[in-house]
């Protein structure tokens, strides 16, 4: 590639990323009949990368769960507790997530998402110290 072609491409970053988009929303069918091909030709590539991206894996899925419910995902404190310990994210309002061990944070299971926040708030200031 020339160096006025490179350089141009290294200061023009925002034009050509809009331009792609403005592209990829206009030629829709083109884009999903590439994405179609690429899953074809790479069957098995999700469920390699989850095995080798377990906790990522995880932290997406419970990500789009939580989208699914309308509520946010957004992680207040980061998990303190040991990578063999088996952990729920806990929603302490509809946005912020904190990490508890999942036995913990079963014990007040229902449908009724204040009550189970209130019972687990003393728990959450305890290992994470809030006010």
């Amino acid at each position: 590639m020339r160096e006025s072609k490179r350089l141009w491409i290294l200061t023009h970053k925002k034009q050509i990323a809009e331009n792609n988009k403005k592209w990829r929303l206009h030629n829709k069918d083109k884009v999903n009949a590439a994405n179609r091909r690429w899953k074809a030709k790479n069957p098995d590539y999700l469920n390699t990368w989850r095995k080798h991206n377990h906790e990522k894996s995880q932290i997406i899925n419970k990500r789009h769960k939580a989208k699914r419910k309308r509520y946010g995902f957004e992680i207040k404190y980061l998990n303190p507790f040991a990578p063999s310990e088996d952990i729920d994210w806990h929603h302490i309002n509809d946005i912020q997530v904190v990490a508890l061990p999942k036995d913990i944070h079963r014990l007040y299971q229902g449908h009724n998402k204040h009550y189970h926040r209130m019972c687990l708030k003393y728990i959450v200031n305890q290992i994470y110290k809030e006010e």
